[in-house]
């Protein structure tokens, strides 16, 4: 019998059960197209015109596992795909490889163009620094690897975020730093002073919801479905975790697909209303949700009592 231990800095909001709940929340929106639009180099109100949060089942064959990614974002150009990887783990990049093929593959609509399909943007951010080069941010894209020349027409760029390299800066650095700056955004998820982090974003009125939004989540922690790796169940023997890593993965998978589940379904009329409110048409409304046309028209039915 052991104990799972894992060295990793202890970001308690950086867990799926904060992270996830907090950028698929229609309220948190505007923070979402931002962290995006930062990461991208993209004006935010751009983004922020045809982001739609969509629906995390992103899967096109029931037999594949990994049917559910964390925070998937859609505008009229692109998909952006968020990954919250707290902990290091080979599954782990296993798991955001699937998650892009089934963006890819739900796409390919038999009788339609290929130049409808949508690039995606794979934002991982991760609690850890994944090339230990001391980097905030690594760009990686398709590339010829003698010559080092991109691959034309590739559908697909990574970016991941060090988390742990954010929460090595100085607070009055960062501080320094405006709204439009991935670090300054971000910062909420390593911040370990309460007090400094509502100071560095007391004169955002984005953050100030933002930071509303977490407080409840935070009151909410007990009763909330999480996993502590540190606390894990002495009942997995070391042979079990070395050479099937992946059923631990699925009990995480698992385990955070229930608990966000619900969270999903409650958040959908709402997303729709604010997308009728947009003026987005019904049949971009039912792709971006994965809604039919009956479904859609039921909400809209609900929506007007």
């Amino acid at each position: 019998m052991f104990l799972i231990k894992v060295e990793t800095k202890e970001n308690k909001y950086l867990k799926d059960i904060f992270a996830v709940k907090l950028l698929n929340d229609e309220e948190c929106r505007e923070y979402l197209a931002s962290i995006i639009a930062a990461v991208l180099q993209l004006d935010k109100e751009e983004v922020l015109k045809t982001l739609v949060i969509v629906h995390p089942e992103i899967g096109v064959d029931k037999k594949v596992k990994q049917q559910r990614g964390d925070v998937i974002a859609k505008t009229e150009k692109y998909y952006a795909n968020i990954e919250i990887n707290y902990r290091e783990y080979r599954m782990g990049k296993v798991k955001n490889n699937i998650y892009i093929a089934q963006l890819l593959l739900r796409q390919s609509k038999r009788g339609e163009k290929y130049q409808k399909i949508l690039p995606i943007y794979q934002i991982n951010l991760n609690n850890y620094d994944i090339y230990k080069q001391g980097e905030f941010i690594y760009h990686s894209v398709m590339m010829e690897e003698k010559y080092h020349i991109r691959r034309e027409g590739s559908l697909l760029e990574i970016y991941d975020i060090s988390l742990d390299v954010l929460q090595k800066m100085d607070y009055t650095e960062v501080r320094k730093l405006n709204e439009k700056d991935l670090k300054w955004l971000l910062y909420l998820f390593v911040c370990e002073n309460d007090k400094q982090r509502s100071q560095m974003y007391k004169e955002s009125g984005m953050m100030k919801s933002v930071e509303k939004k977490l407080d409840t989540l935070n009151e909410e922690y007990d009763d909330l479905l999480y996993i502590d790796y540190d606390q894990y169940e002495r009942s997995l023997m070391q042979e079990i975790y070395e050479t099937k890593p992946e059923l631990l993965a699925d009990i995480i998978d698992k385990k955070v697909e229930e608990a966000n589940k619900q969270a999903v379904q409650d958040n959908q009329k709402r997303v729709v209303q604010n997308l009728l409110k947009r003026n987005l048409t019904d049949e971009f409304i039912m792709d971006a949700l994965e809604l039919t046309k009956e479904e859609l028209e039921k909400i809209k039915e609900e929506l007007k009592k």
